[in-house]
C-alpha cells in the first residue's frame, strides 16, 4: 500500500490497515476537504468511523480492491494498482531500470494500447530511474515498485505527456494515461 503525499497520509494508512485487517473490502474514495483529505467508503460511511470531518472540495481517487489488488495514491498524479506483489528492495534513485510496459490512453480512451513492449519486434524498456529521462509518473511509481512487481500506473495529463500530448503516438494534448509496468531489474 503506498501512502498519499500529501497531509492526509496517516489518515489512508488507517483506512490501509482497516483494509488489511479485514474490516473494509470496499473501493475507496479520497475527497480532499480544506484540512486535507477524508475518506469515504462507497455505499458506507468508513469517515465516520475514522472520525472525520464532511466533506467539501473536489475528489480525487485512491482505489483500494477487494480482487486481492492494492493499490494507492504515490503522488498527487500518480495512482498505483499492485497486480502483482514483487520482492526485496526498491530501485533507488538514479539506478538502472529494465521494465516491461503496456500504455493505454490512445484517443483519450483508457482501453486503447498505444505501445507495449510485449509486441512483437519490441523489447524490454532500460532507463535511469527519477533523472526525467522518462515522464515523471514513471520516475515516481517505479521508484516505489520491487523487483518482480507487475502495477498499474494511472498517471495525469501533468505526470504524463502534458499539454504536449505525444501525437506520434495518438496521445492528445492533457490526456490521464495508464502503464502497466512490470519491474525486470534494477542496478
Amino acid at each position: 500500500m503506498q501512502a498519499i503525499s500529501s497531509p492526509a497520509a496517516l489518515t489512508v494508512g488507517r483506512a490501509a490497515a482497516l483494509f488489511a485487517a479485514g474490516r473494509s473490502s470496499q473501493n475507496l474514495q479520497v475527497r480532499r476537504s480544506t484540512t486535507g483529505c477524508n475518506l469515504l467508503r462507497k455505499g458506507g460511511n468508513l469517515h465516520r468511523q475514522l472520525g472525520e470531518t464532511s466533506f467539501s472540495g473536489e475528489p480525487c481517487t485512491y482505489l483500494v480492491s477487494s480482487r486481492g489488488l492494492s493499490g494507492g495514491r504515490v503522488s498527487m498524479g500518480i495512482e498505483k494498482e499492485q497486480v502483482k506483489a514483487g520482492s526485496g528492495p526498491k530501485p533507488q534513485k538514479g539506478q538502472t531500470v529494465t521494465v516491461h510496459c503496456t500504455g493505454y490512453g490512445k484517443d483519450r480512451d483508457l482501453s486503447k494500447k498505444f505501445w507495449s513492449t510485449k509486441d512483437p519486434g519490441q523489447e524490454p524498456f532500460t532507463f535511469r530511474v527519477g533523472l526525467g529521462q522518462v515522464i515523471k509518473g514513471w520516475d515516481e511509481g517505479v521508484l516505489n515498485m520491487q523487483r518482480g512487481e507487475v502495477s498499474r500506473l494511472t498517471c495525469s495529463p501533468d505526470y504524463a505527456y502534458g499539454a504536449g500530448g505525444f501525437p506520434a503516438w495518438g496521445i492528445q494534448p492533457n490526456s490521464t494515461l495508464l502503464f502497466e509496468i512490470e519491474v525486470l531489474e534494477f542496478k
